[in-house]
């Protein structure tokens, strides 16, 4: 089912506002992406925002701790929403929803940042439950076209 660009432009507003709640801050600084990560140690998560992709994203994530930083090296601000999908819930679901109604658990927040900045913060987390995991910048173009739809969206699949 389609929806339409006013429905998914409020839907999505609300899950920034929604997952902005969750926003873990601490001094950010650049770190090499090393997804890696020996038993209690942080997965080390370097991503670099370009228009429009979430470079760095790794292609999976495992529970444990994260730390997760954020660069913008696009022409453009981006931001970062971190959430996990509600048991049941789809991405879908959580954009209509507009991350409330219990769809989704809010992981951390990186508002925008712009080009050429790195995040004043990271997120640190611990990913204890297993289940799907999204990261997503909610921010539209000047044409009215939301990054996540233009390809800044990884969902994750975490055992």
């Amino acid at each position: 089912m389609r929806t339409s660009r006013k429905q998914t432009r409020s839907a999505v507003v609300g899950v920034a506002l929604s997952a902005s709640i969750g926003l873990v801050a601490c001094g950010g600084s650049a770190a090499p992406t090393d997804t890696t990560a020996a038993e209690g140690e942080a997965q080390v998560i370097d991503i670099v925002a370009t228009d429009y992709e979430f470079e760095g994203a790794p292609e999976e994530l495992t529970t444990g701790p994260v730390e997760l930083s954020f660069s913008n090296e696009g022409e453009e601000p981006h931001m970062l929403i971190f959430a996990k999908l509600n048991e049941g819930s789809t991405l879908e679901d959580a954009i209509k929803a507009k991350g409330e109604d219990g769809t989704t658990t809010d992981i951390g927040t990186i508002p925008p940042v712009e080009p050429g900045q790195e995040a004043p913060a990271t997120i640190s987390a611990d990913i204890t439950e297993p289940g799907e995991y999204f990261m997503l910048c909610p921010l539209e173009t000047k044409d009215g076209e939301f990054h996540f739809d233009l390809g800044q969206l990884k969902e994750y699949e975490v055992q």
